[in-house]
């Protein structure tokens, strides 16, 4: 930390010095713009100014026999943020190639063609990051992701339900779509500082906020696995398990993983009392399980590792407290 004298001009106008390896770094010089942002407990922060990029730009070429690419192309330049995506092929695209490209941006929060051609296709992300918020994101997460685990039970509750199993499984889906747009506004905050000040969120704070997302997206992608078991094996369950001590499981890894969210949220531990046990409890219930029943383990093992994750999000709420 430095500490610099602070001056006074003959009209009274008060002023300080900029670091010098600070103004070298950001190539600040004479004449040279900057962004000064005052929060409500008096902290002062100053950045270079830069005008929004509303038109960022990126264009890719694209062969036939390399859709993949594209594909992968199109994701990634979401994720950084591009506003404008660009593909142009030097033939005509056919139909399947179309079909495939709209597939990758309808999973894709906030992207639309806005101008298409026999071999271009243009693609613009049309929401306003000024308009989106992280935590709102983040609670819509969560609550797909718990939705998912509820039914689960409901499911088990009326003889393992296809219909409701098989909702479940489409719910991942949506789970993916906000998870790429809270990546996506994420590293936008990182590249506009403004952003981190009408969100009040710090870099480390976007970091664990990624990582806490990153688990809410593994409990989701879990779930909808577990789902497909049952639905497939769900005479077997039937047989092997006890449907209502499954139940009360089920219901307390909820509870916690609830308490979790609330806890990142809050950006206090508190809230997250009792995770730790939860997760304890549920291995020993498993290292005890015969290993011949292997349906029963497998269903211990899903509650094992979504007790995990919510232990590895309530870390995080640690980090912010």
């Amino acid at each position: 930390m430095e500490v610099r004298k602070v001056q006074e001009t003959g009209n009274g106008t008060l002023f300080t010095t900029l670091p010098k390896e600070w103004c070298k770094k950001h190539a600040i010089n004479k004449g040279s713009m900057l962004s000064i942002e005052l929060k409500e407990d008096g902290l002062l922060l100053i950045y270079p100014f830069t005008k929004e990029d509303t038109r960022s730009e990126i264009t890719f070429s694209y062969e036939h026999n390399e859709l993949y690419k594209i594909i992968d192309n199109i994701i990634g330049s979401y994720l950084l943020g591009y506003t404008i995506i660009e593909v142009i092929s030097k033939n005509a695209l056919n139909i399947e190639e179309r079909d495939k490209i709209r597939d990758i941006i309808s999973k894709l929060v906030g992207l639309e063609i806005v101008e298409e051609t026999f071999n271009r296709i243009r693609i613009k992300f049309i929401l306003d990051p000024n308009e989106l918020s992280p935590d709102t994101i983040f609670s819509r997460m969560s609550f797909i992701s718990e939705s998912m685990m509820t039914d689960i039970i409901k499911a088990i509750e009326h003889n393992f339900d296809s219909k409701i199993l098989e909702s479940v499984v489409k719910r991942e889906n949506e789970l993916d779509r906000q998870y790429f747009l809270l990546i996506r506004l994420l590293r936008t905050i990182l590249m506009r500082p403004k952003l981190s000040v009408q969100y009040n969120i710090s870099p480390i704070e976007v970091m664990d906020r990624r990582m806490a997302a990153y688990f809410l997206e593994l409990v989701g992608d879990l779930t909808a696995s577990f789902s497909e078991e049952l639905k497939e094996k769900a005479p077997i369950f039937l047989k092997e398990i006890n449907i209502a001590h499954f139940k009360e499981l089920m219901l307390n890894v909820i509870e916690i993983y609830h308490k979790s969210i609330t806890a990142v949220l809050k950006k206090n531990r508190h809230y997250a009392e009792g995770v730790n046990d939860e997760y304890e409890k549920i291995s020993e219930i498993l290292s005890q399980t015969p290993k011949e029943n292997i349906h029963l383990i497998n269903l211990l093992d899903y509650l094992l590792k979504v007790s995990k994750a919510t232990v590895d999000i309530t870390d995080l709420a640690a980090a912010l407290y």
